[in-house]
């Protein structure tokens, strides 16, 4: 590690807008999560990665490795743009196949400008620990389907499906918009075109290689995007997404030297009336620590710290009301008004479907220095962002019906060293200043 790093580092991990439960790229730009895999009896997740400046551009793989999906180990990089290949301009988003439990392949969208076609479907190989890649220099796939015009051709997904693979690819017709093409193939290298997959995202039954839309409704809600989903040890679908920063950040995260954040972990699972549900990993309740108050009503509580921590709120769904955390510069409302804003819960300007069908309802709010996370009773999952100088606690209000709510917080420490702050107590005690905590 050189010097320069090391400084980087420390000037990282004082950042009070740095989330420290949550996965991050070492330094630099993150977006997508690609390839999220378990193979060889390790997670393995790979990530858009610009690591010379906090803005997008000169795309790489970024690539870690857990055992629990909330500690990770950075490795080397994984994928580079090549100096005379097809991806020459960026290693764009793609997949990752276990082959035979020995070999590892990566199809991925190689961006390059020179060419009318500028985003074409490009392999690596590597073995089954996936540190050393070898690229191939020319794609696979580099023709439109059928001769159509389209804008976007790229993020291919792949699965095998009776005895052969299936390959997906975003893009959108020239005057009809968003689609989804299906490939397949017996390999990983030739396909064949089979046509529109999809056009929207709904729930419905894939059967005889036909999709049959049941429902149709918004799954990610508030700052996530390019989620990935992937098969974990017992075979649950768990899915990372992209926490982005908002537009109005852009400069201030440029001058920070990091941009983007992973989401925590979460297993996907159909709800009893046909809608998709989430929930937070369970794994992440590894990171919580003491657990600072306990079934208490918000209204007497009047500070929280503002380290990352897990608040657990429980309340009626008769009445509206709404809960303020406010610090210096930072400000975090929550509020819950069906009359006002239907079965919805809202913070920092996004929303979330909260059902009142029962009498009560809880919430689980997972705050993280910038970065907010909300589980609500109805299995939807709200992502937000807060921003300003984060204190060491934050004032807690209450108003209406949530006046009442009922509340548990627990500390939640940080998932590497790279993450103590200033603000460290110890190695084996609290993560932030807990003097202004009041009950």
């Amino acid at each position: 590690m050189t010097i320069k790093q090391d400084v980087t580092n420390l000037i990282l991990s004082s950042d009070p807008l740095r989330p420290q439960a949550h996965f991050l790229a070492p330094y630099g730009w993150m977006n997508d999560p690609c390839g999220p895999i378990y193979a060889g009896g390790k997670y393995h997740l790979f990530y858009q990665w610009n690591k010379d400046a906090a803005k997008w551009g000169n795309i790489h793989w970024g690539h870690a490795i857990s055992s629990d999906l909330i500690h990770w180990k950075h490795e080397s990089t994984a994928l580079f743009p090549q100096k005379n290949g097809a991806d020459k301009d960026g290693v764009f988003t793609g997949d990752v196949v276990d082959v035979d439990g020995k070999t590892a392949i990566a199809l991925y969208t190689g961006f390059r400008l020179d060419k009318p076609l500028k985003q074409v479907q490009c392999i690596a190989t590597s073995d089954i620990e996936m540190i050393k890649w070898k690229q191939e220099p020319k794609p696979f796939l580099d023709v439109a389907p059928d001769g159509l015009e389209i804008d976007g051709f790229r993020d291919p997904r792949v699965w095998r499906e009776n005895g052969k693979y299936v390959m997906i690819l975003g893009s959108s017709i020239k005057g009809k918009g968003g689609v989804v093409f299906r490939y397949e193939g017996t390999d990983l290298k030739h396909w064949t075109y089979k046509g529109v997959f999809v056009v929207y995202a709904v729930i419905g039954e894939y059967k005889n290689a036909k999709f049959t839309p049941l429902s149709i409704e918004k799954y990610g809600h508030g700052n996530i995007y390019a989620a990935r989903t992937f098969l974990d040890s017992a075979g649950q679908r768990v899915l990372f997404g992209w926490i982005t920063e908002r537009i109005s950040q852009e400069n201030e995260a440029l001058a920070r030297g990091w941009s983007g954040t992973m989401s925590f972990p979460r297993i996907l699972y159909l709800t009893e009336d046909g809608h998709v549900g989430s929930r937070i990993y369970p794994t992440v309740d590894s990171i919580e620590g003491e657990l600072l108050i306990k079934e208490t009503p918000v209204e007497n509580i009047q500070f929280i710290p503002g380290c990352p921590v897990h608040l657990k709120i429980s309340f009626k769904t008769r009445y509206p009301g709404e809960i303020l955390l406010s610090g210096v510069d930072t400000f975090v409302c929550l509020n819950y008004n069906p009359g006002r804003l239907g079965e919805e819960l809202y913070c920092n300007g996004e929303t979330a479907p909260l059902s009142a069908m029962s009498e009560s309802a809880f919430i689980d709010v997972y705050m993280d220095a910038s970065v907010i996370e909300i589980v609500t009773s109805s299995g939807s999952i709200l992502n937000a962002r807060a921003y300003g100088d984060v204190p060491t606690s934050l004032k807690i209000s209450s108003f209406g019906s949530l006046k009442a709510a009922i509340c548990d917080v627990n500390l939640v420490a940080p998932i590497s060293k790279d993450r103590l702050s200033t603000a460290v107590k110890g190695e084996e005690k609290l993560f932030c200043e807990l003097t202004s905590l009041k009950q």
